[in-house]
């Protein structure tokens, strides 16, 4: 009963792409809060 899924196959494209994906959205997380840490202390330039 251990059967494949007809609607995703994952290929070595898509295999290889989701980590890749993963990693960029938490290092985007990680610089956004880094942002809003240094904005909360007033460390970042004000115009």
């Amino acid at each position: 009963m251990n059967r494949k899924s007809k609607r995703f196959d994952p290929t070595r494209w898509t295999s290889r792409l989701v980590p890749v994906v993963l990693a960029v959205l938490f290092l985007g997380l990680l610089v956004t809060l880094a942002i809003i840490i240094l904005a909360a202390l007033g460390l970042t330039p004000s115009y």
